[in-house]
């Protein structure tokens, strides 16, 4: 029998823990947990994850760190201060995250946006429809679904699910036919059948990489909690 997406949230919930991913710390607290009223982020944090949501583009996270700290190590992570560096001097800070040309590109091009519509501020978009602020980010040059999602749920404190690869990867093994449909197709399966919490959905996504990773080129089956639901380990049977 399949296992329903809310069942699979526990199962994965209960063996990895919670990931708090970009958390906000409140005394010492995280307040970065499903079902809490979200604490809105500064627009100095919301930049910060707007600018590793583009430099994480096919590559692993500690490569990101490297070039966000290149970054603050030289300027304050502001629009206008990322803006006085050329492509090429921005290029050469984030080297480390890989595709560093592109990806310069890629923030110059949101940096002008933030700053001829925004006024600098990534926060200001919180004002806008969920939708809309959607079709603006998916608007500029460089940003798809997965990036503009991971800004608008991450970010800016959007109720919408994050699809990446690890996700598509996990739901194939487990047989559900949308894994292998279209972005919005997979993203609505989620929307129709989890409750649209902020935290629910970062810490799902999290837990769906972390899975993902367990299940790479050599599959650790030993250690994956979902092997008694999995469709390879079935046919191998």
């Amino acid at each position: 029998m399949r296992l329903s997406l809310s069942e699979l949230y526990d199962i994965l919930f209960r063996f990895y823990g919670p990931q708090n991913w970009w958390p906000i710390v409140e005394n010492g607290v995280s307040l970065y947990l499903p079902g809490y009223t979200q604490k809105q982020r500064t627009p100095e944090e919301a930049l910060e994850i707007w600018i590793g949501a583009i430099l994480t583009q096919n590559t692993a996270w500690k490569n990101v760190e490297k070039a966000l700290v290149n970054l603050k190590e030289r300027l304050p992570l502001l629009p206008e201060s990322l803006l006085t560096l050329s492509e090429e001097e921005l290029s050469d800070l984030i080297r480390p995250a890989g595709y560093y040309r592109q990806k310069a590109k890629k923030i110059h091009v949101s940096m002008r946006f933030l700053l001829q519509d925004y006024g600098g501020n990534p926060c200001e978009l919180r004002r806008l429809p969920l939708s809309e602020a959607r079709h603006q980010l998916l608007s500029l040059w460089g940003i798809g679904p997965e990036t503009a999602d991971s800004i608008l749920l991450y970010a800016l404190g959007f109720p919408i699910f994050v699809i990446d690869t690890y996700t598509r990867r996990i739901l194939k093994l487990l047989g559900y036919p949308e894994a292998t449909q279209s972005y919005e197709r997979l993203q609505d399966l989620f929307h129709k059948n989890i409750t649209p919490d902020v935290g629910l959905y970062r810490e799902y996504h999290a837990l769906f990489v972390a899975a993902g990773k367990t299940c790479g080129r050599k599959p650790d089956c030993g250690r994956c909690p979902l092997f008694s639901w999995c469709e390879r380990h079935h046919t191998r049977a």
